[in-house]
């Protein structure tokens, strides 16, 4: 993969790859974990943030690599027709407050002052 992410590959070059089960993904249960190697249709997604990894890891397949080799080895996951598979893609975060909040003048105000002297 190392070898032909370094070629700069485009997708026509790894199309006889698209079925090939040469991916290993890491499925986690219940006291156990298996890492089986899967072809680019199957269902499983790709670690580009520690964060959300944590949180889905018992909910779905991850393709076993590090979160540096994710990033090296972008063209390649590309070329493969991979992007929908990032996490930060199939995932939206929200932000919720209960009772639909209430502004607080005197907090964003303080907050102005600071920042200000922050960024000039």
């Amino acid at each position: 993969m190392k070898a032909i992410n370094a070629k700069d590959p485009k997708t026509e070059d790894v199309i006889s790859l698209a079925e090939v089960r040469f991916l290993p993904i890491r499925r986690t249960g219940p006291g156990s974990a298996e890492v089986r190697f899967q072809n680019c249709r199957s269902n499983f997604s790709i670690v580009d943030r520690t964060k959300l990894a944590d949180i889905f890891k018992q909910h779905t397949g991850l393709l076993d690599f590090s979160l540096e080799e994710v990033l090296s080895l972008a063209p390649f996951l590309q070329a493969l027709g991979l992007g929908n598979k990032y996490l930060s893609k199939l995932c939206t975060e929200e932000t919720a407050r209960p009772n639909h909040g209430v502004l607080a003048e005197d907090l964003t105000q303080n907050f102005k002052n600071r920042a200000y002297y922050f960024l000039r």
